[in-house]
């Protein structure tokens, strides 16, 4: 009993692997049932597959519906054979004289099925034929019939191999897109990286080779944050990093690209925008910080932002001017913005001053 029902699981396994089950009608089977029945002389054929509690017609000629209860199901009793299961005259067998597809009008008489098997032997259903009349097959008739089960098998087997691939196709597009993910993001703060920002910019620059609009950088850093690390540990460290970059990513436009820069460095690449609108973005950030709950005490960040708008200009020259004006802002006492241009706008208030 084990024994047969571990056979059962498996079976199944592989019946449900091969998902044809519930599939809309197609024509290669269509026509695998067809030629059953005009080679075997019957109205009806049929490629059927037995599932937990029925029988289900994957194709079928003569018939009109597509599954019966499994209990009264002749292919259940042809998938437990190894060769052709052949019912010359139902009613004169004690297996099948009271099924009800048999005792109904016009019901089953003969019946010849062919176990349709995967490379593993699992029986899966048949390929088989019946008619309302009491008959038998002659040999011709048996052998085209087990030649065409072979060949459903085949058909099936082919399907079968072309899901895995098709499985194994979108296993790796998905493994290729987290690969993608982990070298264009920071693992820590969920930003892009420095890699994403310089393809970015480098990609931004090209554009304006064409539309000539403005491009703006942000640079920040962190203010006292080695001091801070080694006054509160790294973990705490590690979480400011990650509350900062929360406060980038849900400040920042959709166009805009926020990323670690590096330590406690980050920036903020602004397609289409001067300087002015990229000042205004940073006052805006800092306002956030200072109005964050931060563990242990407040933190506050110096930013320094550039913009190029004349023709020519390279990623390298603002990446420099961004970075010049956020160790002007260093110098100037933390915890502010200052332009590259030389236009200095403190954003302190004496709180956040005293604090630093």
């Amino acid at each position: 009993m084990i024994a047969e029902q571990h056979y059962e699981a498996r079976r199944l396994e592989a019946l449900h692997r091969t998902g044809l089950l519930d599939s809309p009608r197609e024509p290669e089977f269509d026509e695998f049932a067809a030629t059953a029945a005009a080679v075997c002389g019957t109205a009806v054929g049929v490629v059927c597959l037995i599932d937990e509690t029925r029988q289900f017609f994957k194709a079928a000629v003569g018939l009109n519906h597509r599954e019966d209860p499994r209990e009264i199901a002749f292919c259940d009793y042809a998938i437990r054979q190894e060769e052709m299961m052949l019912v010359e005259d139902a009613t004169a067998d004690e297996r099948f004289r009271n099924n009800p597809l048999v005792t109904v009008e016009g019901g089953i008489r003969f019946y010849a099925g062919v176990p349709l098997r995967n490379p593993e032997g699992y029986a899966l259903g048949t390929l088989c034929v019946f008619a309302p009349h009491p008959r038998t097959l002659n040999d011709a008739q048996a052998k085209a019939l087990k030649s065409l089960a072979e060949q459903v098998n085949a058909r099936i087997e082919l399907r079968v191999q072309r899901l895995e691939l098709e499985r194994a196709l979108a296993e790796l597009k998905q493994a290729n897109r987290k690969l993608e993910q982990l070298a264009s993001t920071d693992g820590l703060t969920g930003l892009a990286n420095r890699r994403t920002l310089d393809e970015r910019l480098a990609w931004e620059i090209a554009q304006r080779r064409r539309n000539q609009r403005p491009l703006a950088m942000l640079m920040f850093d962190l203010d006292n944050f080695k001091l801070r690390n080694d006054t509160f540990g790294h973990e705490d460290g590690d979480e400011v990093l990650r509350q900062f970059a929360r406060v980038l990513h849900s400040t920042v436009r959709e166009s805009d690209l926020a990323a670690r820069y590096g330590g406690e460095e980050f920036a903020i690449l602004m397609p289409e925008t001067d300087e002015v609108k990229a000042l205004n973005l940073a006052h805006r950030i800092i306002e956030r910080v200072h109005a964050t709950e931060w563990r242990h005490r407040p933190v506050t960040v110096s930013v320094g932002a550039a913009a190029i708008t004349v023709p020519g200009e390279q990623s390298a020259e603002l990446v420099r001017l961004a970075d010049a004006a956020l160790y002007a802002a260093k110098d100037a006492g933390k915890d502010r913005v200052v332009a590259a241009s030389g236009l200095e706008m403190p954003a302190t208030s004496d709180t956040h001053a005293a604090v630093n």
